[in-house]
This record gives C-alpha cells, sequence and structure tokens, in this order.
C-alpha cells in the first residue's frame, strides 16, 4: 500500500496533460478512473486510516487538478 497509495495523483496528471493538449471539456473516462482509483482504495487499503488517507490524497489530487486546469484555461 505504500506506493500504491501515489496513484491517486493520476487525476492531476490527467488534468495536466488535458491542459498541455489544449483540448476542451473533461473526458468522462477521467472520470471513470477516479471512481476505479476509489474502489482500488477500498480493496489496498490495511486500516481506515490509509484509507481515509488515501482517499483524501485522491480527492485533493481531483481539486487541485481541476483548480489548476481553471485557472489556465481562463488565463
Amino acid at each position: 500500500m505504500k506506493y500504491c497509495k501515489w496513484m491517486n495523483l493520476i487525476p492531476l496528471v490527467l488534468f495536466i496533460i488535458r491542459d498541455m493538449l489544449g483540448m476542451a471539456g473533461i473526458n468522462p473516462i477521467w472520470l471513470l478512473v477516479a471512481v476505479a482509483l476509489a474502489i482500488m482504495n477500498v480493496f489496498m487499503a490495511k486500516s481506515m486510516r490509509e484509507y481515509l488517507l488515501a482517499s483524501l490524497l485522491l480527492l485533493l489530487s481531483c481539486v487541485v487538478g481541476m483548480i489548476l486546469n481553471t485557472y489556465y484555461y481562463y488565463s
């Protein structure tokens, strides 16, 4: 689980790639990736603490990705 929780940064990377490519709109496949990572967190966590930390990292990754994406899109 030590390294699996860093996979929760994938949505942030996806939003950065989207911004670099100049794509408009949000691809629904990226939402499925976030949901798949959330389900992975449930099965990979050994304790509730690990699950909460991994889920918080996933949430922050999505939020920061959206904020950066919106900032660069409108500036």
